[in-house]
């Protein structure tokens, strides 16, 4: 007799809030992505000041790392532990304000301003942003949220927007995610219609997702396409 399949846990702001609260984040790294470091001749220009968005940022370094660059950051993110924590580990005084459903977190030290919400409503009115960095948002979502997840990003980029994002994929029966599996052919179904999609590179991560979430997988793949729109 099979073992019974895993039941997939049902995820939103709270179920990643309860993460933050109790300290259950493996899912954040304790340096700048590989993928971002490795390819920023293709992320941003080395010349300009740029604009760069993380949707569900948790406390990532990869906004340190943009900052520390000479550009500008914006995150989106449910928690405001994440949130805190950010500021609080690099030392940075900073307002809150009232922005329609969300509070605004503006750094006083450094251009970086958070907006604390659900990120599936968000309806502010940002600058026009330049690159879009998503590494660990599209894939902790449910996949049945995977297209109103799309939509808000699609309504924060511009012709100009380069949105990157961080696929995971895995063949493991013991994964139920999130991180969810996305597919090459999942993000073509996703983006297709109104975006081109362009598969940049792919890094094997087996070993750092076991060691971090303390589970030894089979095989763990980073795979970044870069998409914009039509």
């Amino acid at each position: 007799m099979s073992a019974p399949a895993k039941e997939v846990p049902t995820v939103d702001i709270n179920y990643w809030n309860k993460k933050w609260v109790d300290e259950q984040i493996a899912f954040h790294r304790s340096d700048i992505h590989e993928l971002l470091k490795s390819n920023m001749d293709i992320v941003c220009s080395k010349e300009n000041k740029m604009k760069f968005l993380f949707p569900l940022c948790g406390k990532t370094l990869d906004m340190k790392h943009m900052l520390d660059k000479g550009h500008e950051v914006f995150g989106i993110e449910g928690s405001k532990v994440g949130i805190e924590a950010f500021l609080s580990e690099h030392n940075l005084t900073y307002s809150i304000t009232d922005d329609g459903n969300y509070k605004v977190y503006r750094a006083n030290e450094l251009p970086i301003t958070f907006y604390h919400g659900d990120f599936f409503l968000f309806d502010r009115l940002l600058p026009e942003i330049d690159v879009i960095w998503d590494r660990g948002g599209l894939v902790a979502v449910n996949i049945a949220d995977r297209e109103k997840y799309r939509d808000v990003l699609i309504r924060l980029m511009t012709p100009t927007t380069k949105l990157f994002v961080v696929a995971m994929f895995y063949d493991d029966e013991e994964i139920v995610g999130p991180p969810m599996c996305l597919t090459d052919e999942q993000v073509q179904q996703l983006f297709a219609p109104k975006c081109t999609i362009k598969l940049i590179t792919a890094l094997d991560c087996t070993e750092d997702f076991s060691t971090r979430h303390k589970k030894p997988v089979k095989r763990m793949e980073e795979r970044l396409h870069l998409i914009q729109l039509k």
